[in-house]
């Protein structure tokens, strides 16, 4: 038998099979690694790309990040460049996305632009040093001070831009350089006239006075390193998926009870719609309307409904009011037990 018939008969195998994954139930396709799915940007990356490079153009920056797929959106130290998650590259794994954590980060244009943004202003940041120059230590802080594992976002202050949710630019010196460049670069900001008068139009200022500077010049850095590239990760999805629940997962204290038993009745009543009901029939309308109003993921607001409703179950609660009335009060109640989680410090960085 002639080997490179084999070889070739199993790479025919191999092909088929790696096009069949799109096709399989989630629990089947949580057991594929990441170097199985063998993906290529999709249409949907392609357009936004294309969208950052025109506006790089627009901007005449001589500056092009390279981009990779991996599993999330990151751009490595000392990389003039950054990944964009895998599920971007299908649709099949966009709904397995928001199967799995309940939304999809950047599953938009709009949004994903605005984190291509974001990402392009840390590669940029790599690809001319800019951590070296004193003035832009001065601008936005000392870039050397340690990434917190947690922040408390003040989502009121004027001395930072507002670009991607969760007050990111709050969280580090290059995350609100990053976040600042990605409303200069934005052709929708109307920055000058958004921000006049903000503390935070003082980096803008600098941001582009220092664009105007490289933007014709060589990259200092010009490597090409693609760390955890997509083809070479043999993680699964579910343990993927796994360590981003747990990196979500919220540990409330006990006082839910409190908050239940202002927003329902005691004991069961003929006729009235059980707590545990409600809120299960309206999960999904409170995660949105919560993770709007706070910019925390619907993932840890799900963990704080879950809790919620096995809580009103235990205790038999039920409606004391109207079903309008209901919902306008727990959208309260939840958004404020969400704000105060996030203002206890225990907002984790994502990005």
């Amino acid at each position: 038998m002639r080997q490179p018939n084999r070889l070739s008969e199993k790479r025919l195998r191999s092909t088929k099979h790696s096009k069949t994954w799109e096709l399989l139930p989630d629990r089947e396709l949580l057991e594929r690694t990441f170097s199985s799915l063998d993906l290529q940007f999709g249409r949907f990356l392609e357009r936004c790309l294309d969208q950052l490079k025109e506006e790089l153009e627009t901007k005449e920056l001589r500056f092009r990040p390279h981009v990779w797929l991996s599993d999330e959106f990151f751009c490595p130290d000392g990389v003039p460049g950054f990944a964009v998650p895998f599920y971007l590259a299908h649709p099949r794994l966009v709904t397995l996305e928001r199967h799995q954590m309940l939304e999809v980060e950047g599953g938009s244009e709009r949004t994903c632009l605005k984190i291509l943004r974001h990402e392009t202003g840390h590669a940029l940041d790599n690809a001319y040093r800019l951590r070296r120059h004193s003035k832009r230590r001065k601008v936005f802080g000392d870039p050397k001070i340690e990434y917190p594992e947690v922040y408390t976002p003040q989502p009121f202050s004027r001395r930072f831009v507002k670009n991607i949710r969760w007050s990111y630019a709050q969280s580090h010196p290059d995350e609100d350089f990053a976040e600042t460049f990605a409303v200069w670069l934005d052709p929708s900001s109307n920055w000058r006239r958004r921000y006049a008068g903000w503390p935070a139009f003082e980096k803008l200022t600098y941001v582009n006075e220092l664009l105007n500077k490289i933007r014709s010049a060589p990259q200092v850095l010009r490597v090409r390193s693609q760390p955890g590239r997509l083809a070479k990760m043999n993680e699964s999805l579910g343990e993927h998926y796994q360590k981003m629940r747990e990196r979500f997962q919220v540990d409330f204290a006990k006082q839910h009870d409190d908050d239940l038993t202002t927003l329902f009745s005691v004991g069961k009543t003929r006729g009235v719609r059980a707590a545990d009901a409600f809120l299960r029939s309206n999960a999904s309308v409170l995660r949105q309307r919560v993770a709007r109003w706070t910019g925390i993921h619907q993932y840890t607001v799900d963990q704080v409904l879950k809790d919620w409703i096995s809580r009103a179950r235990a205790q038999q609660l039920v409606r004391k009011k109207g079903e309008r009335e209901t919902m306008l009060e727990v959208v309260a109640a939840l958004t404020t037990r969400t704000i105060q989680y996030v203002q206890g410090g225990h907002h984790r960085l994502s990005l």
